[in-house]
């Protein structure tokens, strides 16, 4: 699941890791109530990128409640600003880490 407001990098995203050798399946909200819907539908999701600031996110409660709302499914947060204060609670929160927006697609598909 690439839960992320920003339809472009959410596409590159998908589309990288849909292509060969990969091959993963993906499915995209643009906002937390969106995201609320996937977690609760019947898909079973193997990873959750999670953006911190796209429409309804509450910053860190809201990654929490997602993390919750998500269980046993591993979160990870794609943020444009992935400070060491960031990635701490992030972890401290249950998530995997943060993956910075400054990063290559190549290297967030390598991280997944």
């Amino acid at each position: 699941l690439i839960a992320d407001d920003h339809v472009l990098l959410a596409e590159a995203v998908a589309a990288a890791l849909q292509a060969p050798p990969r091959n993963f399946r993906t499915h995209l909200t643009a906002n937390l109530e969106e995201t609320y819907l996937a977690i609760k539908s019947e898909t079973h999701f193997d990873l959750i990128m999670l953006d911190l600031r796209m429409p309804g996110m509450l910053g860190l409660k809201s990654v929490k409640e997602v993390i919750a709302a998500a269980a046993p499914t591993k979160v990870v947060l794609l943020s444009g600003n992935a400070d060491t204060t960031l990635v701490r609670a992030a972890v401290a929160a249950g998530g995997l880490g943060v993956v910075p927006k400054t990063h290559s697609l190549k290297a967030l598909v390598s991280v997944v």
